[in-house]
């Protein structure tokens, strides 16, 4: 005698398994969360095409975490290279100054550009995302703003390219750029 499942063979075809659910190392429970967020930022720097082909839809807080600190720091280095050539120089810099990201700016700005950078990054990125869901909805049909703001945040992981010496500010935006496309 063969034994057959109560329904029949069908009913367990129809059972189907619920998908596995992606996400970000920074979000996944199972990794402390400053080893998640370097694992984050690997996996989007090194492998994006793999992160956003299987990145979750859900959940804002963690990605918008993310692309403040990524953000920050990118723009915290950018203008400490600045800063780094303008202080010794005293403002005489030279043809130096033409090839920094922010000509004209001397020291006493840029320390308080740099205080005022998480508040800065925090702009960007609100403007930065709507603009990108504005573009998402107007080409697609999904207008659900939380996948679009996820992968805008989880692009600004290109912004670490922001600590490169003098032209980092360059490749990052370029990177990010990229990532989002």
């Amino acid at each position: 005698a063969v034994m057959e499942p109560e329904g029949g063979w069908g009913a367990v075809a129809a059972m189907a398994e619920p998908e596995p659910v992606f996400r970000a190392p920074g979000e996944d429970q199972e990794f402390a969360s400053l080893a998640g967020f370097f694992r984050t930022l690997h996996e989007i720097l090194f492998r994006p095409g793999e992160f956003f082909q299987n990145l979750g839809r859900e959940g804002w807080a963690g990605p918008t975490a993310f692309a403040l600190i990524v953000s920050s720091i990118g723009l915290l280095g950018a203008l400490f290279w600045q800063l780094l050539v303008l202080a010794p120089a005293g403002d005489t810099s030279g043809d130096i100054a033409k090839l920094l990201p922010f000509q004209g700016l001397g020291p006493g700005l840029l320390l308080a550009m740099m205080a005022a950078s998480p508040v800065l990054v925090l702009a960007n990125l609100g403007v930065g995302g709507i603009c990108w869901w504005g573009s998402v909805a107007l080409v697609s049909a999904d207008r659900d703003f939380t996948p679009a703001w996820r992968i805008f945040c989880y692009a600004q992981a290109g912004m670490a390219l922001g600590l490169i010496p003098f032209f980092g500010l360059l490749v990052a935006g370029i990177w990010v750029l990229a990532l989002m496309y």
